[in-house]
Order: structure tokens, then C-alpha cells, then sequence
């Protein structure tokens, strides 16, 4: 009977020993404090891992500053002595994360076996002692916070031999309580002062506070500079007050100026317009209409040029093995350029034919096509930036920004006296949020076929809202301090609000309005499939001189299929096909009206990049667009945290 017992106890006991929560048993400190103000720790931290938490060993985070009285930051240094695991020496190494000396006990390829481990880690420190008018002080957080239940935490203060104590404290609870019910303190002698409490929860801690006469330990000499007072500053105003100081004026700011110079002029109707308002070429049109250049514009100029006669466009099979049906095009000049013609326009022809009358584009490098494309954006910038920039307000986005880069300064300060966890957090569901908003604007863009404006904006706004809901959700609350929350709530506001105030600030022009209005009235003729909609204002029979007049403004607007479809359902009233029709200005496949448009824009624009592409180019192109008797829990120095790795 007693040899079936024993068998069955040594079959239940390592099931019982593996299912026994992870927890800190025991976290004890002795510490030594010496005349010169340097302090000696000796932290014994008795654990029961199972490969939750504790896989490796335990972590302990002593932070690398404390607060003094008057909530100025002071530096705390450290020198790790001995680290050991049941009596013996222990593997370790140090990390600087965030605001805190992380040590890192235990061997990272070797793991704990399920059982009780005794560590003890023993260091040096100094800045810990508070100097007051009176009297000085050790505050000291014993254990730090931990994600798991302490059963017991204590400590033995002792003192230089000819100090006396005249004051101690001992208080529990999570971060800033001052309950001192569960805390257990005594001075057995003038220099020695013990405390202890019992079972605390997750994230409770013990702290301590002794105070001695003045003249035992001796206060250092700080000398003070402009830069540690303007520091000291920031550290006692705290963030969220600072948080205050910049985004409620600045708020004030945007709101009065964009009411006195952000709203918007009153839009001109528009009225169905047959011709190009003013005269303005396919290329100003588009780029008046999109309010941005786009060189696609000048596979407009190109065909504009060919239908008053300027040149030829002829299509040719493209040679090759790989070429899958792909087509060159080889433009003939047929006359030289005249002084009415638009200037973007000139530089096409003068800069494409500047060597000879005939020029191929396609898949081979051509540096009159690069040469050409410069000229070409340079020209019509040029012509349209006043209109363009009216109304921009650039004067007032210079404090905004100037703002803006100063907060982040403040950021990546108070950025050092958080946990980075949070930063991680933060990147992640950013980052993600960023790309998937992005590729989802960028395919609605292409199904649209339109350039998504304020692309960047969105997303970077978007992602930042995201990833500061990520970290309130998912940090652990003992991380989310008063500092951090600031931070995040602060740069939500500051970014967010600086986008929008980006956008909103800009007030188009009288001069860009009309034209705009009058652009949509010819858009409106265009693209309307019905035309009975505006039978009442007359439009022209769709010719086939009418259908090429307006086809580079068709293509410039983006509205070509609509404009080959309106021509061919008129085409099919006169012929008997629509295959039938060859302009006299292309020499390629016949096609039908609605198919040619499309694809001769679309071809011949590829065809322009690529010629334009440097075969030396090695990443792709860029032709795009585009304390005495007072204290809490936390205070004075110590902290920190106990954890796992």
C-alpha cells in the first residue's frame, strides 16, 4: 500500500508542479547607503517559473532618472556588480529602453525548467539621495511593478554608522497611492530601518522613505547650465501642460485665419461650352483642370499637333521576340512650328525634330525625348504658376510648420521617458494602416482612372488615428503613463490638425475658378453620353473634324472613351461601319473611334516614358506627378519593473 502511494504521488506531483502559477514569491532589498551618496543594492528575487512568463530567467528595469521635490529630472547612473541564480553565478546582459537600464538575467538559448529559481542581483548607484533644507532623504521603490502577484516584498535600509533616523514612511499600492495600511515598517537602531508588505496584486508596488540629518551624506556639486535649467523646466511643466500651451493657441490660429483667408470664393456656374475656353491648348486644360502637370499631357500635344498638321503619327510593329504585339510610333514632321502655336507645343516640335524630321518612340533610349519632357514640364509650369499659386496662402502656413517641428523636438524628448513598447505598438498598427489606405486609394484611383489627391495626407492621417486607438487598446495600463498619453494625444492633435489646416488654408483664385468653370462647361459637352440633356444650347453635329478638334482635350481631361463613343454612335448613322475610319494625321490599324482614343493615348504615352528612360537608370524612372511626511507609491528612486524573458 505504501509502495502504491509513493507511485502515485510521484505521478501527481510534477502534473501539480507544472499547473502551479508563475509568481514572485519573495522580493527582497538590502541597501547599503555610504557618505559619498553612492548606494549599494542587493535585490534577491525568488520566482516559480513554468515557461510562461519566465522562459529564461527574470528581467529587472531600474529606471535611468528619478524627479527631485521640485519635479526636475535628475540622472541616475549605474554599476551592475554581481548577478547570480540559486548561489552561482548567472549569465546577463544590459539594454537601454526608453527610460530605464534593463537587465536581462538568464542565457537566451537556454530555457528554465519548470521550478523555484532564487536570483539575486547586486549594483551600485548614485544621485538616490534627496537634499532638502532640513534634512535628506532615501525614497526608495523596493520591487517595481510586475505582471505578476508578489507574495512578499522587504527591505533593510542601512545607513552610514553616525546617522540618525528622524523620519520614515512606508506605502503600497499601485503608482501614486499613499495607503500605508499593508505595510509593515521599524527602526530597530539610529541607522537601520526595515519594512515589509504582504501580497501584493499585479503592478502594486512597496516604497519607502527615510530621512536623516543633513551632513551625513555629502550633496554633490551640480553646476548649472542655460541648456539643464530649460530641460528642468520641461520636466516640472510635464508634458500635458505643455500640450496646453501649444495646440490651444494654435488651434486659435487656424480657426481665425482660415475664416479670414481659408473659405473658399464662390464657385462660377458652369455652362456647356462647345469650343476650348480662351483658346487654351489639350495641355493647359488638363493641367488647369487637375491643378497639377502630369506628363501624360504631352502625348496630348503630340496628337494636337498631328490633327492641325504639324506632324504624323505612324504605327509600327514593334521587332523583337518578347514583344507581345507592343507598337512604335514614328512621328514625321510635316511643317515647322508657327508663332500662334502654344509655346509647349513648340518645344515639341522644335525639340523632337531638332536632329531630323522623322523621330521613333518606343522601347529605345532617346535623349531628345528626355530633353524634350524637361522643357516641356518647365514651360508649362511656368505659364500657370501665378494662376496655380493664387490663392495658396503660403505665408500662412510658415508658423504651422515652424510649430510643427518644434513639437516633434518635444516629442523625441519626452519620447526617452516612455516605455518603447508603446512606439512599437504605435509603429505596427500605423505602418499597416498606412500601406493598406494607401494601395486602396491608389487602386480607386486606377479604377477611376483620376490621380488621388491629398493621397499622403489621408493615410498619414489615418494610420496615426489608428495606431494611437492600437495603443490605448492594447498597451498594458502600468505603461500608459501621464507622459505617454500626452505624447500620443498630443502628436494625434498636432499632426492631424496641421494636415488638415494644410488643406483647408489653400483658397483657389478668381482667375483659376472661371477657368475651371469654363473647362467644366467644354467637359460637360464632352462627356455627357445624352446629348438631348443639352439639346437647348445647340451643340455641333459631331464631325469627324469636330470629333479631332476636341480629342486632345477629351484625352487631357480624361474623358476619351466617352468622346470616341459619342463620335462613333453619330459615325454609325452615315456608315455602315465604324471600322472605316482612319484620320488622315495616323497611318496605323484601322480601328473603331471609341477603341483608337483610348489606345493611341494610352500607347503613345508609354512610348514617350520609355524613350525618355536612360538605359544607366538601375530602380525605375521618376516620371511621375505629382516628501518629509509625505510621499506615494513610485516616488524617489528605485522602480522600475520585474518581469521574464
Amino acid at each position: 500500500m505504501r509502495r502504491l502511494f509513493v507511485i502515485l504521488l510521484l505521478a501527481i506531483f510534477p502534473v501539480v508542479l507544472l499547473s502551479q502559477q508563475e509568481r514572485i514569491y519573495t522580493h527582497h532589498s538590502d541597501i547599503v547607503v555610504d557618505t559619498t551618496g553612492v548606494i549599494r543594492v542587493s535585490e534577491k528575487i525568488r520566482i516559480y517559473a513554468n515557461g510562461d512568463l519566465f522562459k529564461r530567467g527574470i528581467t529587472r528595469a531600474l529606471p535611468t532618472t528619478r524627479k527631485d521635490v521640485d519635479g526636475n529630472n535628475i540622472k541616475i547612473d549605474y554599476a551592475i556588480l554581481e548577478v547570480n541564480k540559486d548561489g552561482e553565478k548567472e549569465s546577463y546582459f544590459t539594454e537601454r529602453e526608453g527610460g530605464d537600464l534593463v537587465i536581462y538575467v538568464g542565457n537566451k538559448n537556454k530555457m528554465l525548467s519548470p521550478g523555484y529559481y532564487d536570483y539575486e542581483i547586486i549594483y551600485e548607484s548614485a544621485g538616490q539621495i534627496g537634499f532638502f533644507e532640513d534634512y535628506d532623504e532615501l525614497g526608495w521603490n523596493v520591487n517595481g511593478a510586475s505582471d505578476r502577484q508578489v507574495d512578499r516584498v522587504s527591505c533593510e535600509v542601512h545607513l552610514p554608522h553616525n546617522a540618525t533616523i528622524i523620519s520614515h514612511r512606508c506605502y503600497t499600492g499601485a503608482f501614486g497611492s499613499t495607503d500605508d495600511s499593508n505595510c509593515t515598517s521599524d527602526s530597530d537602531s539610529d541607522n537601520v530601518f526595515s519594512a515589509s508588505a504582504s501580497n501584493l496584486q499585479p503592478n502594486e508596488m512597496m516604497t519607502v522613505y527615510v530621512g536623516f540629518e543633513k551632513g551625513i551624506v555629502h550633496q554633490p556639486v551640480v553646476k548649472e547650465t542655460a541648456l539643464s535649467r530649460f530641460l528642468s523646466w520641461l520636466d516640472k511643466m510635464g508634458l500635458c501642460l505643455i500640450n496646453l500651451i501649444f495646440i490651444v493657441p494654435l488651434y486659435f490660429y487656424y480657426i481665425t485665419t482660415w475664416r479670414k483667408h481659408g473659405k473658399d470664393l464662390p464657385q462660377p456656374i458652369a455652362i456647356p461650352q462647345f469650343t476650348p475656353p480662351n483658346d487654351m491648348s489639350p495641355a493647359s486644360v488638363g493641367m488647369i483642370h487637375d491643378e497639377t502637370f502630369d506628363f501624360s499631357l504631352i502625348s496630348t500635344s503630340i496628337i494636337n499637333l498631328a490633327v492641325k498638321g504639324f506632324l504624323r503619327i505612324e504605327e509600327v510593329e514593334r521587332k523583337g521576340v518578347f514583344t507581345f504585339g507592343a507598337k512604335d510610333y514614328n512621328l514625321v514632321k510635316l511643317k515647322d512650328a508657327e508663332s500662334n502655336l502654344p509655346s509647349e507645343e513648340a518645344i515639341v516640335l522644335n525639340q523632337l525634330f531638332a536632329e531630323s524630321n522623322e523621330i521613333t518612340l518606343g522601347s529605345k533610349y532617346n535623349s531628345s525625348v528626355q530633353t524634350m519632357m524637361l522643357s516641356y514640364q518647365s514651360d508649362l509650369q511656368l505659364e500657370h504658376k501665378k494662376t496655380l499659386k493664387e490663392g495658396q496662402n503660403l505665408k500662412f502656413k510658415i508658423l504651422p510648420w515652424f510649430v510643427l517641428i518644434l513639437y516633434l523636438i518635444l516629442l523625441i524628448y519626452f519620447g526617452t521617458k516612455v516605455s518603447p513598447e508603446l512606439f512599437l505598438t504605435f509603429a505596427s498598427f500605423s505602418i499597416t494602416t498606412y500601406v493598406a489606405v494607401t494601395l486602396l486609394l491608389a487602386l480607386i484611383a486606377f479604377i477611376r482612372k483620376r490621380k488621388q489627391k491629398y493621397l499622403n495626407s489621408i493615410s498619414i492621417s489615418l494610420a496615426i488615428i489608428v495606431g494611437v486607438m492600437g495603443v490605448f487598446y492594447n498597451a498594458p495600463n502600468h505603461l500608459l503613463t501621464e507622459t505617454a498619453l500626452a505624447i500620443f494625444i498630443g502628436a494625434l492633435l498636432v499632426i492631424i490638425g496641421h494636415l488638415l489646416y494644410l488643406y483647408l488654408i489653400v483658397r483657389p483664385g478668381k482667375t483659376l475658378l472661371q477657368q475651371q468653370a469654363d473647362i467644366e462647361g467644354l467637359k460637360m459637352y464632352i462627356s455627357m453620353a445624352e446629348e438631348k440633356q443639352i439639346q437647348y444650347f445647340n451643340p455641333p453635329k459631331v464631325t469627324p473634324e469636330v470629333f479631332e478638334k476636341l480629342l486632345p482635350y477629351a484625352i487631357a481631361l480624361k474623358t476619351e472613351k466617352v468622346w470616341g463613343d459619342k463620335f462613333e454612335n453619330t459615325l454609325l448613322q452615315s456608315m455602315q461601319s465604324a471600322d472605316s475610319y482612319v484620320p488622315i494625321w495616323y497611318y496605323g490599324t484601322a480601328m473603331r473611334p471609341r477603341s483608337f482614343t483610348n489606345n493611341l493615348q494610352k500607347s503613345l504615352t508609354s512610348n514617350i516614358q520609355q524613350s525618355a528612360t536612360s538605359p544607366k537608370s538601375s530602380g525605375g524612372n521618376n516620371w511621375g506627378s505629382g516628501s518629509f511626511g509625505g510621499g506615494s507609491v513610485g516616488g524617489g528612486g528605485g522602480g522600475g519593473s520585474t518581469g521574464g524573458w
